[in-house]
């Protein structure tokens, strides 16, 4: 019995021992080079060296002492077990803490203006766009302000669409090459990489109806587009091919679309197989019933399958 009573003492020893040296050690910087190497050594190198870990990672009061030691040990054990755990996060209120003038009226910096109580109003955290502030690219998602994002409202309805806005004219920006990803769908190869890109800020800066010069249709597909693309598809078969690979439709529809010449008179073999379900995605139960409960046979003529599409056959 004795024996069980040391081990527990010498155990709960143990215990407050180890408490105790995260207690200390998560309040100095130094502490966190074993494991984040990286990390620490963009720290030493950034405008916020002078500022503890803890004054960014802990929350205030006692409880945030507590739960950032706890965060502590929970990152100890998984890099002892190599068990993934949640990242560091940084609360808004510590940013501001000593950023808060960012918050008062239009700030100018690198080129660009940026009214920052709007984008707090957006519901964005600082780290959004700042996640690299102190940690550069060692940080786990490396995450800086992009113009597509700032165009979600400045598309011209919600809020203006002007390059003078927050662009500020004759003035270059610190990092003029970045590959941004407005660079790359702007870049000398946009021709194959303008698709790439957020599609409904397009028409921030391009009149409505841009794209069907070269499409043959408008961009980006309206929401309806699910139920409307067949058609387009039949008519203007080249338009899908320009931008999507030729395989793409029989990811949805389980069989080859446009459907190739021939297709009527064996397409009941491919009922058999796939049940009728894949042909409910697009035709309507009434384009069967109108050849097999009237017994035509299926030797119609393109005019006459086009007529049972526009009568009742397509969705």
């Amino acid at each position: 019995m004795r024996s069980w009573s040391t081990a527990l003492i010498v155990a709960g020893a143990l215990l407050i021992a180890v408490l105790s040296i995260i207690g200390v050690a998560g309040a100095v910087p130094t502490s966190c080079y074993p494991c984040h190497g990286a990390q620490s050594s963009a720290w030493a190198d950034s405008v916020h060296a002078n500022i503890g870990c803890h004054f960014c990672h802990q929350r205030p009061g006692v409880i945030g002492v507590l739960q950032q030691r706890t965060e502590m040990l929970v990152m100890v054990r998984s890099w002892v077990f190599s068990a993934p755990h949640e990242r560091a996060s940084i609360p808004d209120a510590h940013c501001v803490a000593c950023h808060g003038g960012v918050l008062d009226g239009v700030l100018e910096r690198n080129a660009i203006r940026v009214r920052h109580s709007d984008i707090v109003e957006q519901g964005r955290a600082c780290t959004h766009c700042h996640s690299t502030a102190t940690h550069g690219e060692a940080v786990g998602v490396a995450r800086t302000a992009l113009m597509e994002e700032c165009m979600a409202c400045h598309d011209g309805s919600r809020a203006s669409a002007e390059c003078d806005v927050c662009h500020v004219s004759g003035e270059r920006r610190e990092r003029p090459d970045a590959e941004t990803p407005w660079r790359i769908t702007h870049g000398v190869t946009w021709q194959y990489t303008h698709g790439m890109g957020d599609l409904s800020t397009c028409t921030a800066c391009h009149p409505q109806g841009y794209c069907v010069r070269c499409h043959g249709i408008d961009l980006p597909h309206p929401s309806a587009w699910g139920n409307t693309h067949g058609r387009v598809a039949v008519a203007v078969p080249d338009s899908c091919t320009a931008c999507h690979e030729s395989g793409l439709c029989t990811g949805c529809h389980s069989t080859t679309m446009p459907h190739p010449e021939g297709f009527l008179p064996r397409h009941s073999a491919e009922v058999a197989e796939s049940g009728v379900e894949p042909c409910l995605e697009c035709h309507l139960r009434v384009g069967c019933d109108a050849c097999h409960e009237a017994h035509i046979h299926p030797g119609l003529t393109p005019e006459q399958i086009r007529l049972l599409g526009t009568v009742g056959g397509l969705r």
